[in-house]
Order: structure tokens, then C-alpha cells, then sequence
């Protein structure tokens, strides 16, 4: 599966002194499942913050609060592996199936039910328009939000 983040998940861990880690990304570690992480990443800017040293565990367990993202990992996962006997979203699936984070975007803003995703019941339009604004940084570096990118190749969904 390819990784969203420009940069490793073990940068984006907080470690303590006794060598213990925490954060989002040890919540998508115990999740085991790698697709958590391009979720994460994509959904919650805040966790750039992992990358600043020295690091305040305090400060970053309140901007990007681990038992939210654990909620959110935890809840999404149930909803993709079944909800009345049916699977509803396949994550991981569709993170393989496009490997373009942007296109990935297009899959979920499409998706026909897309109000039952609990990032979007968490956080409605705003987390559509941050997963967008992430993959363009994931797709075209930090520089993104000054670019205006036209891709005459790229296919939008009619």
C-alpha cells in the first residue's frame, strides 16, 4: 500500500523518556491495519505537529487528541467489515486500488454512503475539504496550498 504521509509513520510517533511511544500513529499501530494511517494523516492535519522536536506531549495530545483518532480508527473499521451482514466501505481496498491519494479523495466524496462515515457524522464538509487539501500536499508537496495544478490527464468522476 503506498503511504500518503511525505514521511515515514514512526516520524510522526511522540516518544517518551522511558521509550514508550504515543500519539495517532501508535493508535494506528495497534490498529493493524496500515490503511489507519493514510486516514489519519489525510484527516488530521494536526498531526504534523508530531514532527516538530522537542516534543510536548501534553500540547500535542491536545491538538490532535488520541482518543479521537482511536474512536474514529476503532468505529471506521467496524463500519468496514460489516454493518447488516454487508460490508459498507472497503478503506484499505480502495487505498490499494488507488494509490493516487487525490484519487482515493474522488472515491470517498462519491461514495453513496458517505453519511455513514464516521469521520464525515464527526466532522461533515470540513473533513471532505481537509482530505482534499492534504492529498494535494501529499501529490504535490507543501507548496500545494500556493498551486494552482491543472492535470489535463486526470479523470473527474461525471
Amino acid at each position: 500500500m503506498k503511504r500518503y504521509s511525505p514521511r515515514p509513520q514512526d516520524d510522526y510517533l511522540g516518544v517518551r523518556e522511558d521509550g514508550t511511544h504515543y500519539g495517532p500513529a501508535a493508535v494506528c499501530r495497534a490498529s493493524g491495519i496500515e490503511a489507519a494511517w493514510n486516514l489519519v494523516w489525510l484527516s488530521l492535519p494536526e498531526v504534523d505537529a508530531f514532527l516538530e522536536r522537542p516534543q510536548d506531549e501534553t500540547d500535542l495530545a491536545a491538538r490532535a487528541p488520541e482518543g479521537r483518532a482511536r474512536r474514529l480508527i476503532a468505529s471506521t473499521l467496524a463500519l468496514s467489515r460489516a454493518t447488516d451482514g454487508r460490508i459498507v466501505y472497503r478503506f484499505a481496498e480502495a487505498m490499494r486500488a488507488y494509490p493516487d491519494p487525490l484519487d482515493f479523495v474522488d472515491y470517498v466524496e462519491r461514495h453513496p454512503r458517505l453519511g455513514l462515515l464516521p469521520w464525515y457524522r464527526e466532522f461533515g464538509d470540513a473533513w471532505l475539504a481537509t482530505l482534499r487539501a492534504r492529498a494535494r500536499v501529499s501529490v504535490y508537496g507543501g507548496a500545494a496550498d500556493d498551486l494552482l495544478v491543472v492535470d489535463f490527464k486526470r479523470r473527474r468522476p461525471r
